[in-house]
């Protein structure tokens, strides 16, 4: 109870600074509902595993395949990323609540991040966030993050450049995706790692 106690505040004003940030857009929509219905618009428009992305979804052949296609084990690749993104949130959570409150906030969020990143499908190159592990190598002084942060960062370059001047990680840039998606997935399980 204590815990959830913790928590309101916390969700009230995360609610209210996003009414205060929408709230000028809002005058002109048609519904209450507009950014809902703009966020489940843009989600139902982005149909691929990922899109020149080194992440998992790149190194299972996902690139610019569509999510409803059959990953491994009878899955889709969309159904395969929203149960790894659960399983990346379950772990988020693990880590917040065995840090007995604010005392791994960085650590629980870049876990998160950075799983539903390498482990999602519907991924963008530019969907993580890298400062957090930064601010998780702060928060704990633990080195595994640190060298994470560098892999992830380097790789996250490259990847980004990469689209920049080529448009796409696509032909002959494919074999960059899979050492980047390898890269980007031991840099995760160094954050695992430090986490557990």
């Amino acid at each position: 109870a204590l815990f959830l106690c913790g928590m309101v505040p916390g969700i009230l004003l995360g609610l209210a600074v996003t009414v205060v940030i929408v709230l000028p857009f809002s005058p002109n929509q048609s519904s209450a509902f507009w950014l809902v219905d703009k966020y489940l618009e843009t989600l139902s428009s982005y149909a691929y595993a990922t899109l020149s992305t080194g992440n998992l979804m790149f190194l299972l052949g996902g690139n610019w395949v569509p999510n409803a296609q059959e990953a491994v084990f009878g899955l889709s690749y969309g159904q395969l990323g929203t149960a790894l993104m659960i399983l990346a949130f379950v772990f988020g959570i693990a880590v917040y609540l065995r840090g007995e409150g604010r005392a791994r906030l960085f650590t629980a969020a870049v876990a998160t991040m950075q799983l539903v990143f390498v482990l999602g499908s519907k991924m963008h190159e530019r969907y993580v966030l890298l400062a957090l592990l930064l601010l998780a190598y702060m928060e704990t002084g633990d080195a595994r993050l640190l060298i994470s942060a560098i892999l992830a960062s380097a790789a996250t370059a490259v990847n980004v450049g990469v689209v920049l001047a080529f448009e796409h990680l696509v032909a002959p840039n494919l074999w960059l995706g899979y050492v980047i998606g390898c890269v980007q997935m031991i840099a995760a399980a160094l954050t695992v790692w430090a986490c557990i």
